[in-house]
């Protein structure tokens, strides 16, 4: 593991290692959960939530570049404190409308605030939101997750194979992420009995648009088959809804 300047990155991108079974991602999952909380957590408290000796954990934080809890503990609050204002300072500034027109150009219809309004809600009335899908599109929510869990909303990538499907709790929001909507039809049993069959709100995010029994509300990326014209979108509307989540709940 390398040690990078903000830890919530590196705790992160262990945590989204979703295609392997390690401790490090274990530890790292669990850690990002709980990471507003770990100011107010002794030692005992977090060795009683992560399941594991104190000699591990030991090794993972000397890992990290920490000899001991109380270290790690330390930067985690002057880490929250410093990234809260650097995105207080940076959404006060944010062109939203620029990023909307942006959006426009490569759509084939105007966005619809409502339905960002809509997506901010379900995300702020659920315990986690829990994305399911594609690598290559979960891969570029990296940036929304960090800023997310320092509004204090966790969100999770799952991987859709068999044994490695995150279980959502009765109160996640799920979110379902298929460029082509294969992820509905041609999933695994598995998949289908943990994710679909569940009566979790469900948000597909997709190309085009695609109706399904499954899902509560969809989004679509609403553009023709190029494919980085699609990841564009995406990757837009992410920013566009974190910072419409901070006008509406975060904002003071």
């Amino acid at each position: 593991m390398s040690k990078t300047n903000l830890k919530i990155e590196y705790i992160l991108k262990a945590s989204n290692n979703i295609e392997f079974d390690n401790i490090d991602t274990y530890i790292s999952r669990k850690i990002f959960e709980h990471y507003n909380k770990i100011p107010t957590y002794t030692l005992e408290n977090i060795l009683t939530i992560l399941n594991i000796s104190k000699l591990k954990f030991k090794t993972y934080l000397n890992q990290l570049g920490y000899k001991n809890y109380t270290a790690f503990k330390d930067e985690v609050i002057f880490e929250r404190i410093v990234r809260l204002k650097q995105i207080r300072d940076r959404y006060e500034s944010f062109e939203k409308n620029k990023i909307i027109q942006i959006m426009s150009q490569l759509r084939y219809h105007l966005i619809n605030m409502d339905e960002i309004d809509k997506i901010c809600k379900q995300i702020n009335e659920h315990e986690r939101f829990i994305a399911y899908g594609s690598p290559t599109l979960l891969n570029l929510l990296f940036d929304f997750q960090v800023d997310m869990k320092i509004f204090d909303k966790t969100v999770l990538l799952s991987s859709v194979n068999n044994e490695k499907i995150l279980v959502p709790k009765n109160n996640d929001l799920i979110g379902l992420f298929t460029a082509t909507g294969r992820l509905l039809g041609c999933c695994d049993a598995k998949f289908q009995e943990v994710v679909l069959d569940t009566k979790n709100t469900k948000i597909l995010f997709s190309k085009s648009q695609i109706n399904s029994e499954y899902i509560d509300f969809s989004f679509s990326m609403d553009t023709d088959n190029d494919y980085y014209e699609m990841h564009y979108v995406f990757l837009f509307l992410f920013d566009l809804i974190k910072t419409r989540y901070y006008e509406l709940y975060i904002k003071e």
